[in-house]
Protein backbone atom coordinates (compact mmCIF):
# COMPACT_ATOMS: atom_id res chain seq x y z
CA UNK A 1 0.00 0.00 0.00
CA UNK A 2 1.46 3.37 -1.07
CA UNK A 3 1.95 6.04 1.56
CA UNK A 4 -0.34 9.10 1.56
CA UNK A 5 1.41 12.10 -0.03
CA UNK A 6 0.51 15.17 1.97
CA UNK A 7 -0.05 18.61 0.50
CA UNK A 8 -1.63 21.85 1.66
CA UNK A 9 -4.88 20.97 -0.11
CA UNK A 10 -5.02 17.49 1.42
CA UNK A 11 -4.36 18.87 4.91
CA UNK A 12 -7.18 21.43 4.52
CA UNK A 13 -9.58 18.79 3.13
CA UNK A 14 -8.81 16.40 6.04
CA UNK A 15 -9.40 19.13 8.65
CA UNK A 16 -12.71 20.15 7.05
CA UNK A 17 -13.82 16.49 6.93
CA UNK A 18 -13.13 16.03 10.67
CA UNK A 19 -14.92 19.30 11.45
CA UNK A 20 -18.05 18.29 9.47
CA UNK A 21 -18.14 14.92 11.28
CA UNK A 22 -18.06 16.73 14.65
CA UNK A 23 -14.65 15.31 15.57
CA UNK A 24 -12.09 16.83 17.95
CA UNK A 25 -9.71 19.38 16.45
CA UNK A 26 -7.70 20.47 19.49
CA UNK A 27 -3.95 20.04 19.04
CA UNK A 28 -3.42 17.97 22.20
CA UNK A 29 -5.83 15.26 21.03
CA UNK A 30 -4.39 15.06 17.48
CA UNK A 31 -0.78 14.82 18.68
CA UNK A 32 -1.61 11.78 20.81
CA UNK A 33 -4.06 10.13 18.38
CA UNK A 34 -2.40 7.43 16.22
CA UNK A 35 -5.04 8.10 13.57
CA UNK A 36 -4.43 11.85 13.20
CA UNK A 37 -0.81 12.26 14.28
CA UNK A 38 0.46 12.34 10.66
CA UNK A 39 -2.14 14.98 9.78
CA UNK A 40 -0.90 17.13 12.67
CA UNK A 41 2.74 16.77 11.58
CA UNK A 42 1.87 17.55 7.94
CA UNK A 43 -0.03 20.69 9.03
CA UNK A 44 3.04 21.90 10.93
CA UNK A 45 5.24 21.26 7.86
CA UNK A 46 2.99 23.07 5.36
CA UNK A 47 1.50 25.83 7.56
CA UNK A 48 4.02 26.31 10.36
CA UNK A 49 1.67 25.28 13.20
CA UNK A 50 -1.74 23.71 13.81
CA UNK A 51 -3.53 27.00 14.44
CA UNK A 52 -2.60 28.38 11.02
CA UNK A 53 -3.72 25.14 9.36
CA UNK A 54 -7.11 25.42 11.10
CA UNK A 55 -7.59 29.02 10.02
CA UNK A 56 -6.53 28.15 6.43
CA UNK A 57 -9.37 25.62 6.45
CA UNK A 58 -11.91 28.38 7.10
CA UNK A 59 -12.41 27.50 10.77
CA UNK A 60 -11.97 29.96 13.66
CA UNK A 61 -9.43 28.55 16.10
CA UNK A 62 -11.03 30.49 18.95
CA UNK A 63 -14.27 28.58 18.35
CA UNK A 64 -12.42 25.26 18.75
CA UNK A 65 -11.03 26.42 22.09
CA UNK A 66 -14.50 27.52 23.23
CA UNK A 67 -16.05 24.21 22.14
CA UNK A 68 -13.32 22.31 23.98
CA UNK A 69 -13.86 24.28 27.20
CA UNK A 70 -17.64 23.68 26.94
CA UNK A 71 -17.07 19.93 26.49
CA UNK A 72 -14.69 19.86 29.46
CA UNK A 73 -17.21 21.75 31.61
CA UNK A 74 -19.97 19.34 30.61
CA UNK A 75 -17.78 16.35 31.43
CA UNK A 76 -16.85 17.94 34.77
CA UNK A 77 -20.53 18.52 35.65
CA UNK A 78 -21.44 14.97 34.58
CA UNK A 79 -18.59 13.61 36.71
CA UNK A 80 -19.80 15.54 39.77
CA UNK A 81 -23.34 14.27 39.18
CA UNK A 82 -22.10 10.65 39.01
CA UNK A 83 -20.22 11.07 42.29
CA UNK A 84 -23.28 12.58 44.02
CA UNK A 85 -25.56 9.78 42.77
CA UNK A 86 -23.08 7.12 43.95
CA UNK A 87 -22.89 8.71 47.44
CA UNK A 88 -26.69 8.96 47.66
CA UNK A 89 -27.05 5.32 46.60
CA UNK A 90 -24.58 4.16 49.27
CA UNK A 91 -26.42 6.21 51.90
CA UNK A 92 -29.82 4.79 50.92
CA UNK A 93 -28.41 1.25 51.24
CA UNK A 94 -27.09 2.06 54.73
CA UNK A 95 -23.43 1.62 53.75
CA UNK A 96 -20.62 3.48 55.56
CA UNK A 97 -19.58 6.87 54.14
CA UNK A 98 -16.75 7.84 56.48
CA UNK A 99 -13.49 8.85 54.80
CA UNK A 100 -11.29 6.07 56.20
CA UNK A 101 -13.67 3.31 55.06
CA UNK A 102 -14.06 4.82 51.57
CA UNK A 103 -10.29 5.11 51.05
CA UNK A 104 -9.92 1.38 51.76
CA UNK A 105 -13.07 -0.11 50.21
CA UNK A 106 -14.19 2.38 47.51
CA UNK A 107 -10.95 4.04 46.50
CA UNK A 108 -12.10 5.00 42.98
CA UNK A 109 -15.21 6.83 44.19
CA UNK A 110 -13.19 8.52 46.95
CA UNK A 111 -10.53 9.90 44.59
CA UNK A 112 -13.12 10.97 42.00
CA UNK A 113 -14.94 12.88 44.74
CA UNK A 114 -11.70 14.59 45.80
CA UNK A 115 -10.97 15.46 42.15
CA UNK A 116 -14.38 17.05 41.53
CA UNK A 117 -15.11 18.57 44.97
CA UNK A 118 -11.68 19.05 46.59
CA UNK A 119 -12.32 16.84 49.63
CA UNK A 120 -14.50 13.85 50.49
CA UNK A 121 -16.38 15.87 53.12
CA UNK A 122 -17.41 18.50 50.53
CA UNK A 123 -18.65 15.73 48.19
CA UNK A 124 -20.81 14.26 50.96
CA UNK A 125 -22.18 17.73 51.78
CA UNK A 126 -22.95 18.28 48.06
CA UNK A 127 -24.94 15.03 48.09
CA UNK A 128 -27.18 16.58 50.76
CA UNK A 129 -25.81 14.93 53.92
CA UNK A 130 -24.26 16.35 57.08
CA UNK A 131 -20.69 15.08 57.04
CA UNK A 132 -20.24 15.89 60.73
CA UNK A 133 -22.74 13.17 61.64
CA UNK A 134 -21.20 10.71 59.15
CA UNK A 135 -17.51 10.96 59.88
CA UNK A 136 -16.34 8.41 62.41
CA UNK A 137 -12.99 9.86 63.42
CA UNK A 138 -12.84 12.88 65.72
CA UNK A 139 -9.84 14.90 66.80
CA UNK A 140 -8.43 13.78 70.14
CA UNK A 141 -9.22 17.09 71.84
CA UNK A 142 -12.89 16.95 70.73
CA UNK A 143 -13.65 13.83 72.79
CA UNK A 144 -15.20 14.10 76.21
CA UNK A 145 -17.78 12.24 78.28
CA UNK A 146 -20.61 14.12 76.61
CA UNK A 147 -19.31 13.39 73.07
CA UNK A 148 -18.89 9.67 73.88
CA UNK A 149 -22.44 9.39 75.23
CA UNK A 150 -23.86 11.28 72.23
CA UNK A 151 -22.08 8.93 69.79
CA UNK A 152 -23.32 5.85 71.66
CA UNK A 153 -26.89 7.16 71.52
CA UNK A 154 -26.47 7.97 67.81
CA UNK A 155 -25.29 4.43 67.04
CA UNK A 156 -28.24 3.06 68.99
CA UNK A 157 -30.70 5.26 67.03
CA UNK A 158 -29.11 4.12 63.73
CA UNK A 159 -29.45 0.45 64.84
CA UNK A 160 -25.66 0.01 64.67
CA UNK A 161 -23.93 -2.57 66.82
CA UNK A 162 -22.48 -1.49 70.17
CA UNK A 163 -20.66 -4.79 70.63
CA UNK A 164 -17.05 -4.01 71.59
CA UNK A 165 -15.54 -6.50 69.09
CA UNK A 166 -17.47 -4.97 66.18
CA UNK A 167 -16.87 -1.43 67.43
CA UNK A 168 -13.11 -2.00 67.42
CA UNK A 169 -13.36 -2.52 63.64
CA UNK A 170 -16.01 0.09 62.82
CA UNK A 171 -15.21 2.96 65.20
CA UNK A 172 -12.03 2.36 67.16
CA UNK A 173 -11.85 6.04 68.20
CA UNK A 174 -15.23 5.87 69.97
CA UNK A 175 -14.30 2.60 71.68
CA UNK A 176 -10.99 4.06 72.88
CA UNK A 177 -12.64 7.26 74.12
CA UNK A 178 -15.28 5.23 75.96
CA UNK A 179 -12.63 3.27 77.82
CA UNK A 180 -10.60 6.41 78.53
CA UNK A 181 -13.43 8.42 80.07
CA UNK A 182 -15.47 5.59 81.68
CA UNK A 183 -12.69 3.10 82.59
CA UNK A 184 -14.25 0.37 80.42
CA UNK A 185 -16.81 0.01 77.61
CA UNK A 186 -19.51 -1.57 79.80
CA UNK A 187 -19.50 1.46 82.08
CA UNK A 188 -19.85 3.77 79.06
CA UNK A 189 -22.91 1.82 77.86
CA UNK A 190 -24.40 1.80 81.36
CA UNK A 191 -24.05 5.59 81.75
CA UNK A 192 -25.54 6.07 78.27
CA UNK A 193 -28.59 4.12 79.36
CA UNK A 194 -27.99 1.20 77.03
CA UNK A 195 -29.00 -2.17 78.42
CA UNK A 196 -26.24 -4.78 78.33
CA UNK A 197 -27.82 -8.12 77.41
CA UNK A 198 -26.86 -11.03 79.66
CA UNK A 199 -27.69 -14.56 78.58
CA UNK A 200 -29.12 -16.68 81.38
CA UNK A 201 -27.33 -19.90 82.17
CA UNK A 202 -24.08 -18.91 80.43
CA UNK A 203 -21.63 -16.12 79.60
CA UNK A 204 -22.69 -13.07 77.59
CA UNK A 205 -20.50 -14.12 74.63
CA UNK A 206 -21.82 -17.62 73.99
CA UNK A 207 -21.54 -18.50 70.30
CA UNK A 208 -24.39 -20.24 68.45
CA UNK A 209 -24.82 -21.20 64.80
CA UNK A 210 -27.35 -18.39 64.32
CA UNK A 211 -24.95 -15.85 65.79
CA UNK A 212 -22.06 -17.02 63.57
CA UNK A 213 -24.29 -16.70 60.48
CA UNK A 214 -25.47 -13.24 61.60
CA UNK A 215 -21.85 -12.04 62.03
CA UNK A 216 -20.88 -13.40 58.59
CA UNK A 217 -23.85 -11.69 56.91
CA UNK A 218 -23.02 -8.45 58.77
CA UNK A 219 -19.46 -8.52 57.40
CA UNK A 220 -20.88 -9.18 53.93
CA UNK A 221 -23.27 -6.21 54.18
CA UNK A 222 -20.42 -3.95 55.35
CA UNK A 223 -18.30 -5.15 52.39
CA UNK A 224 -15.59 -6.50 54.71
CA UNK A 225 -13.34 -9.32 53.53
CA UNK A 226 -14.62 -12.83 54.30
CA UNK A 227 -11.59 -14.91 53.33
CA UNK A 228 -10.19 -16.86 56.27
CA UNK A 229 -6.90 -14.92 56.39
CA UNK A 230 -8.56 -11.51 56.69
CA UNK A 231 -11.16 -12.63 59.25
CA UNK A 232 -8.48 -14.35 61.37
CA UNK A 233 -6.61 -11.04 61.66
CA UNK A 234 -9.48 -8.89 62.94
CA UNK A 235 -12.08 -11.36 64.29
CA UNK A 236 -10.35 -14.61 65.28
CA UNK A 237 -13.13 -15.59 67.73
CA UNK A 238 -15.60 -15.76 64.83
CA UNK A 239 -13.32 -18.17 62.95
CA UNK A 240 -12.91 -20.35 66.05
CA UNK A 241 -16.67 -20.48 66.68
CA UNK A 242 -17.43 -21.24 63.02
CA UNK A 243 -14.91 -24.13 62.92
CA UNK A 244 -16.27 -25.51 66.21
CA UNK A 245 -19.96 -25.31 65.23
CA UNK A 246 -19.79 -26.00 61.46
CA UNK A 247 -16.61 -28.04 61.09
CA UNK A 248 -14.71 -25.44 59.04
CA UNK A 249 -14.98 -21.85 57.81
CA UNK A 250 -16.12 -22.84 54.30
CA UNK A 251 -19.16 -24.70 55.63
CA UNK A 252 -20.10 -21.71 57.81
CA UNK A 253 -19.96 -19.43 54.75
CA UNK A 254 -22.11 -21.84 52.70
CA UNK A 255 -24.62 -22.11 55.59
CA UNK A 256 -24.97 -18.31 55.46
CA UNK A 257 -26.15 -18.55 51.83
CA UNK A 258 -22.87 -17.24 50.34
CA UNK A 259 -20.61 -18.94 47.78
CA UNK A 260 -17.26 -19.75 49.34
CA UNK A 261 -15.57 -20.30 45.96
CA UNK A 262 -15.95 -16.61 45.20
CA UNK A 263 -14.58 -15.64 48.64
CA UNK A 264 -11.56 -17.86 49.23
CA UNK A 265 -8.25 -16.40 48.09
CA UNK A 266 -6.06 -19.51 48.31
CA UNK A 267 -4.32 -20.26 45.02
CA UNK A 268 -4.16 -23.71 43.52
CA UNK A 269 -0.38 -23.85 43.07
CA UNK A 270 1.37 -25.86 40.35
CA UNK A 271 5.12 -25.97 39.58
CA UNK A 272 4.50 -23.76 36.56
CA UNK A 273 2.58 -21.16 38.60
CA UNK A 274 5.34 -21.15 41.24
CA UNK A 275 8.01 -20.49 38.60
CA UNK A 276 5.92 -17.77 36.95
CA UNK A 277 5.33 -16.03 40.29
CA UNK A 278 9.03 -16.15 41.18
CA UNK A 279 9.96 -14.61 37.83
CA UNK A 280 7.33 -11.89 38.29
CA UNK A 281 8.78 -11.04 41.72
CA UNK A 282 12.28 -10.86 40.27
CA UNK A 283 11.08 -8.55 37.46
CA UNK A 284 9.44 -6.30 40.07
CA UNK A 285 12.80 -5.94 41.81
CA UNK A 286 11.73 -7.80 44.96
CA UNK A 287 14.49 -9.61 46.88
CA UNK A 288 14.09 -13.38 46.60
CA UNK A 289 15.79 -14.38 49.86
CA UNK A 290 13.88 -17.11 51.68
CA UNK A 291 13.32 -14.97 54.77
CA UNK A 292 11.79 -11.99 52.96
CA UNK A 293 9.56 -14.15 50.72
CA UNK A 294 8.43 -16.25 53.69
CA UNK A 295 7.24 -13.09 55.43
CA UNK A 296 5.62 -11.37 52.42
CA UNK A 297 4.50 -14.30 50.19
CA UNK A 298 3.82 -17.19 52.56
CA UNK A 299 1.61 -19.10 50.13
CA UNK A 300 4.19 -19.00 47.34
CA UNK A 301 6.98 -20.02 49.72
CA UNK A 302 5.06 -23.08 50.98
CA UNK A 303 4.13 -24.12 47.43
CA UNK A 304 7.79 -23.89 46.41
CA UNK A 305 8.79 -26.19 49.29
CA UNK A 306 6.09 -28.70 48.29
CA UNK A 307 6.97 -28.81 44.58
CA UNK A 308 10.76 -28.17 44.64
CA UNK A 309 11.78 -29.37 48.16
CA UNK A 310 13.46 -26.03 48.99
CA UNK A 311 13.08 -22.34 48.15
CA UNK A 312 16.55 -22.05 46.65
CA UNK A 313 15.86 -24.95 44.24
CA UNK A 314 12.60 -23.31 43.16
CA UNK A 315 14.46 -20.05 42.43
CA UNK A 316 17.15 -21.91 40.47
CA UNK A 317 14.43 -23.81 38.54
CA UNK A 318 13.07 -20.42 37.50
CA UNK A 319 16.40 -19.64 35.81
CA UNK A 320 17.51 -17.16 38.48
CA UNK A 321 20.82 -17.27 40.35
CA UNK A 322 19.82 -17.58 44.01
CA UNK A 323 23.20 -16.31 45.18
CA UNK A 324 22.25 -12.80 44.04
CA UNK A 325 19.28 -12.74 46.39
CA UNK A 326 20.24 -14.86 49.41
CA UNK A 327 21.00 -12.94 52.59
CA UNK A 328 23.04 -15.87 53.94
CA UNK A 329 23.80 -19.30 52.50
CA UNK A 330 23.26 -22.64 54.15
CA UNK A 331 26.08 -25.20 53.82
CA UNK A 332 23.84 -27.38 51.64
CA UNK A 333 23.02 -24.50 49.24
CA UNK A 334 26.67 -23.42 49.15
CA UNK A 335 27.93 -26.93 48.23
CA UNK A 336 25.15 -27.49 45.66
CA UNK A 337 26.08 -24.32 43.76
CA UNK A 338 29.84 -24.88 43.65
CA UNK A 339 31.34 -24.68 40.16
CA UNK A 340 34.38 -26.71 38.92
CA UNK A 341 36.50 -23.55 39.05
CA UNK A 342 35.44 -23.00 42.66
CA UNK A 343 36.44 -26.59 43.56
CA UNK A 344 39.91 -26.23 42.09
CA UNK A 345 40.41 -22.99 44.02
CA UNK A 346 39.30 -24.64 47.28
CA UNK A 347 41.69 -27.59 46.75
CA UNK A 348 44.56 -25.19 46.10
CA UNK A 349 43.88 -23.30 49.34
CA UNK A 350 43.62 -26.56 51.30
CA UNK A 351 47.06 -27.66 49.99
CA UNK A 352 48.57 -24.29 50.89
CA UNK A 353 47.09 -24.44 54.36
CA UNK A 354 48.34 -28.06 54.89
CA UNK A 355 51.89 -27.22 53.82
CA UNK A 356 51.92 -24.19 56.11
CA UNK A 357 50.82 -26.32 59.06
CA UNK A 358 53.62 -28.85 58.42
CA UNK A 359 56.23 -26.11 58.48
CA UNK A 360 54.94 -24.96 61.83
Amino acid sequence: MSKKKWSKELVVASIQKIHKAGGKLNSGYLQLSPRYRKLYLASCVYFGNWRKAIEASGITYRQIQVDLSIKRERLFIAGKRRVILAIQKRHSCGRPLNSNYMQIKCRKLYWNACQYFGTWGKAVEAAGFDYGSIRRRKAFHSWGKKAVLEDIQQRKLNSLSLNCSILKREDRALYGAGRRYFRNWKNALRVAGVKIPILKGGPARTWTKDRVIAEILLRSEQELALNVGAVTKDYSSLISAACKLFGNWGKAIESSGLRYDGIRKVKSWTPRKVIRSIRDLEKSGIRLSSKSVQLSRGGLFQAAIIHFHSWSEAVEASGIDYRKHALSWSTKAWVRNLQPADMSGIKKRVRQFSSQRRRE
